[in-house]
């Protein structure tokens, strides 16, 4: 079993997965940089073109079709919750999944940074 294995090694390994964790964050934050202004808003920033040209070479696609789908990484790697399980549910309401799952049995707290939930209007 996948998840087995994954809590096999974080048991073992905590540091390495803090260490991992820590550079992908960065990497994150890093992306985020290139096309959100300092405002959190959807900007091309100088930093946007050196992230697509590094893109479009390790993918082999063209900077203008990857332009139509950039996707959003939160800059601290937080995990919504709420968000990750309405992707699990929609999956299940497929049937691209057998059973029902719980988000929050799914993420090692140990490691994750939870995204607080947004206040109900």
């Amino acid at each position: 079993m996948i998840s087995s294995a994954n809590t096999k090694f974080a048991n073992d390994h905590p540091e390495t997965v803090k260490k991992f964790l820590a550079a992908f964050r960065k990497a994150e934050a890093t992306w985020d940089s290139g096309f959100v202004d300092k405002d959190g808003k959807r900007a091309d920033e100088p930093m946007g073109k050196k992230m697509m040209e590094i893109a479009s070479k390790n993918l082999g696609s063209p900077p203008e079709v990857l332009a139509k789908g950039i996707p959003y990484y939160d800059p601290q790697s937080r995990v919504a919750l709420a968000d990750v399980q309405r992707a699990i549910d929609w999956y299940y309401s497929q049937g691209m999944i057998k059973e029902k799952l719980d988000a929050a049995s799914l993420v090692d707290k140990r490691f994750a940074l939870l995204a607080q939930p947004e206040a109900t209007q």
